[in-house]
C-alpha cells in the first residue's frame, strides 16, 4: 500500500492455474514490460489468492487481465504511474 501512495504500479500474479511453462512465460512477459520502463516504480508480486492470472494496481486503479497483454500493461503504466498522493517520494 505504501508503494502505491508513492506512485508505483504493481503487477500481481497467480500461477496456480497455469502449468510451469505458462507461469515462466507470464513472469518473463511481466519482467519484459517492467524492463521497458527501467523497472522505475514498478513491482511484481505473487498473490496466490488472486482469481485470475494477473492484475495491475496503482493508487485507486485496477486493471485485470484474463490474458496478459503487454501493450495494455504499458498503457496502464503510462496512464497511472505517479498518479498518487506522494508521487515524488522514493
Amino acid at each position: 500500500m505504501h508503494n502505491l501512495e508513492h506512485g508505483y504500479g504493481i503487477f500481481w500474479y497467480n500461477c496456480a492455474e497455469l502449468n510451469e511453462g505458462d507461469c515462466t512465460t507470464l513472469k518473463s512477459d511481466i519482467q519484459s514490460v517492467m524492463n521497458d520502463f527501467n523497472s522505475n516504480k514498478l513491482i511484481a508480486f505473487p498473490w496466490p489468492s488472486l482469481d485470475i492470472s494477473v492484475a495491475m494496481t496503482s493508487w485507486g486503479r485496477l486493471q485485470r487481465f484474463e490474458t496478459f497483454d503487454p501493450e495494455s500493461a504499458a498503457a496502464f503504466i503510462n496512464t497511472n504511474r505517479y498518479r498518487a498522493p506522494e508521487p515524488n517520494a522514493r
